[in-house]
């Protein structure tokens, strides 16, 4: 379903009035476009997502005024797996987090495979920790043309972290001039499946330096 094509459809997805009423094809809604659409500050509020369980691909593009794209304020959903297998944001200038700081069950999108992100100039991290540590089936991460982007993967607590991500095998990072860190602590990253490994414009990475931080573990490299 592509949002934009369906203007009545806007301000009721936006405060979830009469959703009930459509439940039976929102539960089992496979892919969702979000392309210029006029929604407020998050793409996917917290009263529709207990309705997206089935979704398996997002796309969100060219919505200015977006800041996040899940709000997850509400009530922990213990138990609630998604079964989002692929993420596209493009062209989001206002975007601040992709989930929302402080919220809970993040985890709940451990099924995730592709995540492609580009053209978010404010964007400053992609992933929370809590997720980031349970990506097991993601194949493919791409991040380009984000002005903003400081680390991959926000910092939730002063510890050491261990990702293991054993299906990803390519890995894109491009245009990014203020990313720092992968993760702003000392931490494994394991990737023993990666065969394309592309990084270009990024002149403060840290990727590969500061062995008394991190060790990374990757699969075969091809760098351009």
């Amino acid at each position: 379903m592509s949002l934009s094509e369906h203007q009545e459809l806007q301000e009721t997805w936006q405060r979830g009035a009469g959703l009930q009423k459509q439940n039976s094809w929102f539960y089992s809604l496979k892919i969702l476009k979000l392309e210029n659409c006029v929604i407020q500050q998050c793409a996917i509020p917290s009263n529709i997502l207990p309705y997206l369980r089935s979704l398996e691909e997002l796309q969100v593009r060219g919505c200015n005024n977006v800041k996040v794209i899940f709000e997850m304020n509400a009530e922990e959903r213990t138990g609630t797996t998604f079964h989002l297998q692929k993420l596209t944001l493009e062209g989001l200038p206002g975007l601040k987090d992709v989930w929302e700081r402080n919220g809970k069950g993040t985890q709940s999108f451990q099924n995730l495979k592709v995540v492609n992100v580009r053209e978010c100039e404010t964007l400053q991290t992609v992933f929370p920790l809590t997720l980031a540590k349970n990506l097991k089936k993601l194949e493919e991460l791409e991040i380009i043309i984000c002005d903003g982007l400081h680390e991959i993967v926000r910092k939730e607590e002063d510890t050491a972290a261990v990702f293991v991500f054993p299906c990803l095998t390519t890995l894109a990072l491009g245009n990014l001039p203020e990313l720092i860190y992968f993760y702003p602590q000392s931490f494994t990253l394991e990737c023993p499946a990666l065969n394309k490994l592309y990084v270009w414009s990024c002149p403060e990475l840290e990727l590969f330096g500061s062995a008394n931080r991190q060790s990374i573990f990757f699969g075969i490299k091809v760098i351009k």
